[in-house]
């Protein structure tokens, strides 16, 4: 470690890579052993190491930790270009390998077909640590290093099942082609298999963990080698490294969101100093061996000729498997170019994974040729030092002559904006210094040189192709500087689109992380969330389509359709509700946090990109907006509407996490003023972080909506006896609807109504009258007229609809109850008369909804059995039954008496008696009030309606207006008009103006 952190300065200084230069110092150390006393035996002892060893401490960490820090989005979407390579590119390259081993290196002598193809999958593994090592160092793009990576990750597993079924071959062993075969894919599947199995037990226990950093990185370690050494020593005998790169992945997927917010950045720098620690070591230990074992007197000087041939051969091996896979890999969702595919070739390093195979084959003893034994580990030695050595150190410069590396024209521009800001961010803090009289006697000049401020832009100006050619050309001065940052290059206006678009798109992604991190999310919402944005950024020349992809993702039909089937069925029934809830609950947590950082996303750019782009950067808010448009009609039509209490639910739990959190703020503030000392800390915060570990398990769910809690809003049901709802309730019946479905269609026969418990519904009738209904509300009540023998209207569901359904036979009683008999027909009223449009005149028709309700209020209702006298002279509404209308002067007989059949309207001083026909009549009498005003306030009945409404019922916020002013008027005239306010007789409030005017503002 003590060499490794040298060569980490040296690093630093020279930029030479890192494990090439590890490699070397462990070739000089074991060369020249001998020579350094007790640190030279130290290096022998070393040598001798059991190459099993290397596999067992030092590859499982290295494994899990480039697995872990990989990005699983592309990982994924690139996963059978990946497999293309790792698994049949793996057996056809093996198979190359040993061609060129038996032919073209002329040793069929010493290497049958079972010792070729063992070394041939031995040179067929590129190390993953050496290659994620180089391509951390050299700027290569995410997607190629995902690429890379992920091909050696797998790659490795793939060519050591390869390497054991052949080693066992090589040892003399007889195996049959059917356990050949058993063999292969128990090592290559059952160890990805073993790899998932403990990832989802480690995240399982990590969610039980609660502030425990320690616990948590030791949870993760001790996994990590359990699970290979299970894999690779016990009897199940499959493939550790497959295990433990699906171990790593799966936590990259899925396990972030396990480990305690607090911990997490502490996790992902011990895992990376635990990959730092094995990459050096590894690194090291191989050289020494090199040094030790291979550069001995047993290799010939033909040899050393056929090391550099072989060298070659394997990068045209390579070359010819890429092209292999070449047509597979131009469909891959990023594109693959030329230039890719060519550092795909030459990137493939080899180093510690086939240097411990070929230990293990030289260690083998008499079961294998001596010949082989040395020729292995000779070849595979000088192969991972050539790699190392010439290609290490020679991807960066072909990376960038390639253009792989290169910026975009925003990009660039991007960086100078960044410089520009740092610069006069820079230049205003001094300025702001200089009045410090604490600071007075600094030296300002000198502060300009030490802060390296013009080092620091040219440096990253350097990056950029302008800045580089520049820095060629002239000394940048400070002036020229300035002059510089000022301007931008040159770009089209959809490459800036493109741009603007991506970089909203990370700065999405960040915001969604930030929100689970203050626990204003969960943490399926944040991965699911994240997940979007990665789609969309695999296609930035396209419009935003993120909430649509969430959309898809949350809302399935066949989900609704098999719920609706089996709601019924009593436990399968409550498991499909609760099934249902958390489904809509995660999608309410989706939406909402989607709207919040999108609003915050479009803030943020606003802030930093420059006028001249706004055209451009509003082009994109516009998309963004279109998909906020859509997440708001998505949770007003499945959650508002139907799920109502998820809202509150929700909101409920954020505001309590966010009340948490500041609390401890509060107390961690108090401890960085000293004002309270560690022991008082963890006292204070112990009950906060138990509490806000519970809430984060802990799902905060309302009580489902039901008939016997919505009863005593329903007007009419809540004056029924106890006895009466619970019979009701009894035999009431749950149903669902899903969107666009019909309830009941009008002309059907007349069975019952619905109460609705969640989601809004449109009854409507065939002449185009409808209303509309949400929780709470009866759907049909028309239905249970007595007359009505079909249903009077269509009720349709405008959103996924809960509802119970009661029969008509169950309101026999309605009409033995007098306040129930009133309540009903207040209710129903307003509907049927709309409903029966023509049968009543314009001006009580086209009333809104409203005040027809404030009129049916206002009527007195009348029952009336057979031949009973009606006095009609107000006039009113026939809602129910038959009246006989006999005309004044005329002989009573058939021929002169007028019938009238409900619904319809009596007109005002028409007549002053009616006789009641055969069965009940019903009728709305209207007040004599109105019935004097009628015939001058048709044209404008609902002022009529709502004066006489005030005058009787009062407004409640205008009488207390007017009792505010009515306390200071003394006037008894003024007194007197204040009066026919409150009585209504006044139609406005001129007279109440007037007062204010008089009396003062403040009235």
């Amino acid at each position: 470690l003590f060499v490794g952190g040298l060569l980490r300065e040296v690093n630093k200084k020279f930029k030479v890579p890192y494990t090439p230069m590890l490699l070397i110092a462990g070739i000089m150390w074991g060369l020249v052993d001998n020579h350094l006393g007790l640190i030279g035996k130290s290096g022998e002892i070393m040598s001798r190491i059991d190459p099993h060893i290397i596999l067992l401490v030092f590859l499982p960490a290295l494994l899990f930790e480039s697995s872990f820090s990989s990005d699983y989005h592309t990982f994924r979407r690139e996963f059978w270009q990946i497999l293309s390579l790792a698994g049949p590119g793996i057996l056809v390259g093996a198979f190359l390998t040993g061609l060129v081993i038996r032919y073209v290196l002329d040793y069929k002598d010493y290497f049958g077909w079972a010792d070729s193809l063992m070394l041939g999958a031995v040179l067929s593994a590129t190390d993953p640590v050496a290659v994620v090592a180089l391509l951390k160092e050299v700027g290569a793009s995410k997607r190629l290093n995902t690429l890379i990576e992920g091909e050696s990750l797998l790659n490795d597993g793939t060519a050591m099942v390869l390497f054991v079924v052949m080693f066992d071959f090589a040892k003399g062993e007889s195996l049959s082609a059917l356990d050949v075969i058993g063999k292969f894919f128990r090592l290559s599947l059952g160890g990805p298999l073993l790899g998932l199995l403990f990832g989802a037990g480690m995240v399982f226990w990590m969610k039980r963990i609660y502030n425990d950093s320690v616990m948590e990185r030791t949870l993760m370690l001790f996994t990590t080698y359990l699970a290979f050494y299970i894999a690779e020593a016990t009897s199940l005998h499959v493939s550790g490294i497959l295990a433990i790169v699906a171990l790593g992945l799966y936590m990259s997927a899925w396990g972030r969101t396990s480990i305690d917010v607090n911990s997490e950045e502490v996790i992902h720098n011990f895992w990376q100093v635990i990959g730092y620690i094995a990459e050096t070591m590894i690194f090291l230990l191989s050289g020494i061996i090199i040094g030790e074992k291979v550069l001995g007197d047993e290799i010939k000087l033909a040899d050393w000729g056929k090391l550099v041939l072989l060298f070659v051969f394997l990068i045209l091996v390579r070359g010819a498997v890429v092209l292999l896979a070449y047509p597979l890999f131009v469909k891959s969702v990023y594109g693959f170019t030329w230039q890719q595919a060519f550092i795909l070739v030459y990137g493939g390093l080899r180093g510690a994974v086939g240097l411990s195979l070929a230990l293990i084959i030289y260690g083998a003893g008499d079961e294998i040729n001596r010949d082989v034994r040395d020729l292995s580990l000779f070849h595979t030695a000088g192969i991972a030092s050539l790699t190392l050595l010439v290609n290490a150190t020679t991807t960066g410069f072909f990376i960038e002559k390639l253009g792989l590396a290169k910026s975009s024209n925003v990009q660039e521009d991007v960086l100078t904006q960044v410089c520009r800001t740092v610069y006069d961010e820079t230049k205003e803090s001094i300025n702001e210094l200089k009045s410090d009289k604490f600071l007075r006697f600094a030296d300002w000049k000198k502060v300009k040189e030490l802060t390296e401020l013009k080092q620091f832009i040219v440096r990253v100006l350097e990056r950029t192709s302008t800045g580089k050619k520049i820095t060629k050309e002239k000394e940048i001065e400070y002036n020229f500087l300035e002059e510089f940052l000022l301007s931008t290059s040159k770009k089209s206006k959809q490459e800036m689109e493109n741009e603007i678009r991506t970089r909203f798109l990370t700065t999405l992604k960040g915001l969604y992380w930030h929100e689970y991190e203050k626990g204003q999310c969960e943490a399926e919402t944040a991965l699911l969330l994240i997940e979007s944005a990665n789609v969309a950024l695999d296609e930035e020349f396209k419009s935003l389509k993120d909430w649509e992809y969430l959309e898809n993702a949350l809302i399935h039909g066949w989900v609704l359709k098999f719920f609706s089937k089996v709601k019924r069925v009593k436990v399968l029934g409550r498991i499909c509700t609760w099934f249902l809830y958390n489904k809509m609950t995660f999608s309410y947590d989706v939406a909402s946090t989607f709207l919040v950082c999108h609003e915050y996303a479009e803030a943020t750019l606003r802030q930093v990109i420059d006028k001249e782009n706004f055209e451009t950067l509003e082009s994109v808010i516009s998309e963004s907006d279109e998909q906020m448009e859509l997440c708001r009609v998505f949770i007003s039509e499945n959650i508002e509407l139907i799920f109502s209490e998820i809202t509150r639910d929700i909101q409920t739990k954020k505001a309590t996490y966010a009340v948490l959190m500041r609390q401890l703020n509060v107390i961690n503030e108090f401890r960085s003023h000293g004002l309270i000392d560690d022991k008082e800390f963890k006292l204070m915060t112990h009950n906060i972080q138990k509490t806000i570990y519970r809430l984060k398990r802990k799902s905060i769910k309302s009580e489902m909506p039901n008939l016997r809690g919505i009863i005593p809003s329903i007007p009419f049901l809540d004056k029924l006896s106890q006895e009466k709802l619970e019979q009701l309730i009894l035999n009431s019946r749950e149903v669902l609807v899903q969107n666009e479905d019909y309830i009941f269609k009008e002309g059907n026969p007349a069975e019952g109504v619905y109460v609705i418990l969640r989601g809004k519904v449109r009854e409507f009738n065939h002449e185009g009258v409808e209303f509309f209904h949400g929780f709470g509300s009866i759907v049909g009540l028309q239905n249970l007229l007595e007359y009505a023998k079909t249903n009077l209207t269509s009720g349709k569901a405008e959103s996924i609809v809960y509802a119970v359904f009661l029969k008509k036979s169950e309101f026999a009683e309605i009409h033995n109850n007098d306040e129930a008999y009133q309540e009903f027909w207040n209710t129903v009223s307003p509907a049927l008369i709309k409903l029966s449009s023509g049968q009543f005149p314009k001006a009580i028709v086209s009333l809104e909804y409203s005040m027809m309700e404030k009129l049916v209020k206002l009527c007195q209702l009348g029952k009336y059995y057979e031949n009973e006298i009606v006095l009609a002279e107000t006039g009113g509404f026939l809602v129910s039954g038959c009246l006989q209308k006999v005309p004044e002067n005329s002989i009573m007989n058939s021929e002169s008496i007028i019938a009238l059949e409900a619904p319809c309207f009596i007109e005002p001083k028409e007549c002053s008696e009616l006789l009641s026909g055969s069965g009940t009549a019903v009728v709305l009498h209207i007040s004599e009030e109105m019935a004097r005003d009628w015939e001058f306030s048709k044209n404008h009945f609902g002022v009529l309606v709502d004066r006489v409404f005030n005058a009787k019922f009062g407004n409640l916020d205008e009488i207390k207006e007017i009792s505010e002013v009515r306390r200071t008027v003394v006037n008894p005239r003024e007194k007197t008009e204040l009066a026919k306010i409150i009585r209504g007789t006044v139609a406005d409030f001129s007279v109440l103006r007037r007062f204010t005017k008089t009396q003062g503002e403040e009235h």
